[in-house]
């Protein structure tokens, strides 16, 4: 269900902030359940999951920026046995500072405003779905 994962936003400061604020928000009263915590920068909308799904193809590389915690399973939470520890995934997506890759990062890939506005206006003509 959607209750057992979480994107939360940062503007991440130092290298290794993103795992800090993962494990403190697993420490949050209804955050703990969360089986799936996707850290994002503070430039990603965590209420659009395009968006937060953008920054994971974008920042992640798995055995960096994948980690698993053992933690308090929700209840209801049928993949995990009852009275035991539920595991959870956390997902650094956010873009590395130097001390997290070697080399600079890029910057992020921006379409213009001008080719945004004109495959709107013909988004229909494509055969495919209007989604502003």
């Amino acid at each position: 269900a959607a209750r057992h994962w979480a994107a939360v936003a940062i503007r991440k400061t130092y290298a290794g902030q993103a795992r800090r604020v993962a494990h403190a928000a697993w420490g949050l009263r209804q955050m703990m359940f969360a089986k799936v915590l996707v850290v994002v920068d503070d430039e990603v909308d965590v209420h659009n999951d395009a968006g937060v799904l953008a920054a994971i193809a974008a920042n992640v590389r798995p055995p960096r920026d994948v980690f698993f915690e053992e933690g308090p399973a929700d209840p209801t939470d049928i993949a995990t046995p009852p009275g035991e520890l539920g595991w959870k995934i956390g997902i650094d997506a956010t873009a590395k500072l130097p001390a997290e890759h070697a080399g600079p990062w890029p910057e992020p890939v921006v379409m213009p405003k001008g080719t945004r506005e004109a495959v709107s206006r013909r988004w229909t003509e494509y055969g495919l779905p209007f989604e502003p």
